[in-house]
């Protein structure tokens, strides 16, 4: 596939930089932070544009070089046993990240690149936010994530020493603590243990500094409900000071109204005071860390969070605008009953004959006289002749080099009449025939796949610009290997139809999958009844793909509408005995077109 069409098309290209690491990339919108430190070899992003800026190239290699690094050097099982709380479960992460990080850099230089130039940017944000203000505690996760990553980034020196300098306003030793802490983990941090190690002690260390934080909060909202207290009682007796100087009846008088009056006045300040001092007794009393680490609003502020924020920016916000990529799940097939089987066989048979003689012609390698090459015996009489042509030549033509991907549908709509039998003995018989042919090879894959058959658009309302989804949004957006590429092929076509037609999430995933199969040619089959449920997303994996290299092919089954999406490329079957006709039209030129003489 040439580079510059992946590197213009981010779904692709995000799964080609996961398959790198040995990762699957699922473009479902779930969140990585949700699932750590369990989860599976699976690389979670939101859905993304077809195409992105410079900027966004840089954020996704980044991102994906940093979630394969953690996936890849960490110990998922370990992390699983130590049973970390909320904060100490943060803090590791931010130290697994550092180190999962700088053990892939040193085997792979381009990454560390990646990622440094990401942490920069992360550095750079967090500096234009101004972190601490009057929230200390809140500032205390980036800190330590911008002092690890100090020592490899220098642009983050800076950053760090602004954000030190106001921590040391509030706590004067705890910048030391802390880097002491952190330094050594640099230093001798070789596993996710001892990452967990470190995250517990830094907790400690923030359950002695934090509490008297707080304890210094109750102290300042004593003295000010105090000071309110005298403030409010001095003003009272300056009023009247000032109201009656010279007529000392008219004020005795009015002593009882104006009492009352500065009291009632002077209740809702006392109340105030009462609510903050409680407000602060309490944190001292029932001291939580995750509560005062912020970590539920405060997720932005750290690296993981801060990518996820910036990848959710990139993506459009309309439904119909969104790229999702289809997620495996199994569903059940059956074998095909002997009639049905029968039925293919013999349209396969009657395909394959035709396809045979026609590939055969173009395929074929002659033998040819020539002055230079192999001698060739049996042309040897040509020298009584004058005739210098003995040596033999071949014919050079181009092999068959040939992937097929058949997509079927099997959506709720199949139940009408006998679509999905008609389907399935298609597919059947279309396998059959071109696994019989040399230098093709094929797989087939059901769309939706699995019982999580729910359109993600009709289960989940969109969010507002800028906010996730509540729920992964490839529920739904579902496909079910059948027969995958190198696999025998076998007689389990049968399925039971239902859920609704995700065809342009399977078309993304079939590209997917082609995209890294070294043949010469690629092709696409899609066996459908109806119209797709995401037909933008559909319409644009089809204008795409000839850049991919891979064209597209559509049978409509007892339908037209696949031919809305391919008008040129399609045709309309009523009946199994149509089958062989009209695959050998579809496939004719599509089989053939690139396999001409060579000059």
């Amino acid at each position: 596939m040439p580079e510059q069409a992946l590197l213009h098309c981010l779904p692709l290209l995000a799964t080609a930089l996961g398959r790198r690491h040995g990762l699957t990339v699922s473009l479902d919108g779930a969140d990585p932070a949700a699932i750590w430190p369990g989860g599976d070899d699976t690389l979670h992003l939101p859905p993304l544009p077809v195409e992105a800026d410079a900027a966004g190239l840089r954020l996704l290699r980044g991102h994906i070089d940093m979630e394969a690094a953690r996936i890849r050097y960490s110990d998922r099982q370990e992390l699983v046993r130590a049973r970390m709380d909320p904060a100490t479960c943060e803090i590791c992460r931010i130290l697994e990240t550092w180190r999962t990080s700088s053990r892939l850099a040193g085997r792979y230089p381009g990454c560390g690149r990646n990622i440094r130039e990401l942490v920069r940017n992360f550095g750079e944000d967090m500096r234009r936010r101004g972190m601490v203000g009057d929230d200390p505690a809140r500032c205390l996760l980036p800190y330590i994530e911008i002092l690890i990553w100090s020592a490899d980034v220098p642009d983050l020196r800076e950053v760090c020493r602004e954000m030190r300098a106001d921590l040391v306003r509030v706590a004067a030793d705890l910048p030391d603590r802390l880097e002491a802490v952190v330094m050594r983990f640099r230093q001798e941090g070789a596993h996710s243990r001892h990452a967990v190690q470190t995250a517990r002690e830094l907790v400690r260390l923030l359950h002695d500094v934090l509490p008297d934080l707080a304890a210094d909060e109750v102290s300042r909202a004593r003295d000010g409900g105090e000071a309110e207290e005298d403030a409010g009682g001095q003003a009272g007796q300056g009023e009247d000071a000032e109201t009656c100087p010279d007529n000392g009846a008219a004020c005795a008088a009015d002593e009882a109204s104006s009492g009352e009056s500065a009291t009632e006045g002077a209740a809702p300040a006392s109340e105030k005071a009462e609510k903050n001092l409680a407000e602060a007794l309490s944190l001292t009393e029932a001291f939580s860390l995750e509560d005062a680490l912020d970590l539920g609003d405060a997720a932005g502020d750290s690296l993981s969070g801060w990518l996820q924020e910036r990848l959710w920016a990139l993506p459009p916000c309309q439904a119909e605008e969104a790229v999702i990529m289809a997620r495996e799940a199994a569903r059940p097939v059956y074998p095909l009953d002997g009639a049905a089987r029968l039925a293919a066989l013999q349209a396969s048979a009657a395909l394959r004959a035709r396809l045979r003689g026609l590939l055969q012609a173009h395929v074929l390698r002659r033998t040819l006289p020539a002055r230079r090459g192999r001698l060739d015996s049996r042309s040897l009489w040509r020298l009584g002749t004058g005739d210098t042509r003995i040596f033999c030549r071949h014919d050079t033509r181009r092999e068959l080099d040939t992937a097929v991907h058949i997509l079927l549908d099997a959506s709720t709509s199949m139940e009408e009449g006998d679509k999905m039998m008609l389907a399935c003995q298609a597919c059947f018989a279309l396998m059959y025939a071109l696994q019989g042919l040399s230098g093709i090879t094929t797989a087939i894959t059901v769309f939706p796949g699995g019982d999580d058959v729910v359109p993600a658009w009709e289960a989940f309302p969109l969010p507002a610009a800028g906010a996730r989804w509540s729920q992964p949004l490839s529920v739904g957006m579902t496909v079910a290997p059948v027969v995958r590429f190198g696999q025998r092929l076998h007689t389990g076509f049968t399925c039971m139809p239902d859920g609704g037609t995700p065809l342009g999430a399977a078309l993304w995933w079939a590209l997917a999958q082609l995209q890294p199969l070294s043949q010469r040619r690629k092709l696409l089959i899609v066996l459908s009844d109806g119209e797709a449920q995401d037909e933008a997303s559909c319409r644009q994996a089809i204008r795409l793909a000839p850049a991919q290299g891979v064209e597209i092919l559509g049978i409509g089954l007892q339908s037209a509408a696949i031919g809305d999406l391919l008008p040129h490329h399609s045709v309309i079957i009523q009946e199994m005995r149509e089958l062989p006709d009209a695959l050998f039209r579809l496939l004719q030129d599509a089989l053939l077109r690139a396999h001409q003489r060579l000059p």
